[in-house]
């Protein structure tokens, strides 16, 4: 359980400093590189759709929260 833990956090963290902040000309090659290879693309893929989901999920929590806070009466 936990190596497969610990290979999502790294495999995450790696893509995220592969694909972030980067100079273009680095950030073109790396995209290159994941495109290029059926393997490497699938894996980044499934991160991405993976940190997508999550980050949806989180915004709609926030979304929620702000419209309460928001709100001009207190909620139910």
């Amino acid at each position: 359980m936990w190596k497969k833990e610990f290979r999502r956090i790294f495999d995450s963290s790696f893509l995220d400093c592969a694909i972030g902040a980067q100079p273009m000309d680095t950030l073109l090659k790396w995209y290159k590189a994941l495109r290029g290879d059926p393997k490497l693309r699938a894996w980044a893929v499934e991160i991405l759709k993976r940190k997508t989901t999550r980050y949806h999920a989180w915004a709609s929590i926030a979304e929620r929260n702000l419209s309460i806070i928001e709100a001009k009466q207190e909620p139910n």
